[in-house]
């Protein structure tokens, strides 16, 4: 077992378009975030997941452990094309399929989750509007937990999902400022 987890710090201009038409763009924000939810990323959270799930379903996807709002695709498919052409440049040989665009609000989160129903390598392009939030993970190899901050402005995460239950990676997120993520599955499957 190889964990690989990679992340870079990217500048492209159609980055810059896409958080303009962001900001004019009507969001409607009707989630409550008043209070703070970072204590769904607790690890100790995390260790009682593993410690007491006693079903594989419980714990590959994150469920109603969140507070965030779903990017509509009307405005995404603007720009889908311009970061897939992006990624492709990265990953030869993939086919590269979009796997949800968020908005996390102040004191939004994506609780402890594996992904894996979906076992291919993971890709996530975030902006962090001031770099207040995270991508907290746990090396299914060394068992430790890892929170990797977010840049101000873009980052660029990739990582492998697998859904063998001694290679699962934990993963969770936090903000605690207006954080975008773009998300793609990377399939090595073209010649």
């Amino acid at each position: 077992m190889e964990m690989k987890f990679y992340r870079d710090n990217i500048k492209e201009s159609f980055l810059d378009n896409f958080i303009k038409d962001f900001y004019t763009f009507k969001i409607s924000n009707q989630i409550s975030t008043t209070p703070n939810n970072e204590h769904y990323c607790s690890d100790s959270i995390l260790l009682d997941l593993i410690e007491n799930s006693d079903r594989f379903d419980d714990y590959q996807k994150a469920n109603d452990n969140k507070k965030l709002i779903h990017i509509d695709q009307s405005f995404t498919k603007k720009y889908n094309s311009k970061f897939i052409y992006f990624l492709q440049k990265k990953f030869l040989k993939s086919s590269i399929i979009s796997s949800g665009n968020f908005l996390y609000p102040k004191n939004g989160y994506m609780g402890w989750h594996t992904n894996a129903d979906t076992p291919y390598l993971r890709c996530y392009i975030t902006y962090s509007e001031n770099g207040d939030s995270y991508f907290k993970y746990r090396d299914p190899i060394t068992k430790e937990i890892i929170t990797d901050k977010d840049n101000l402005g873009w980052t660029l995460r990739y990582f492998k999902i697998s859904n063998k239950i001694d290679e699962l990676l934990w993963h969770c997120v936090y903000s605690n400022t207006t954080r975008i993520s773009v998300g793609y599955r990377i399939i090595n499957n073209l010649k």
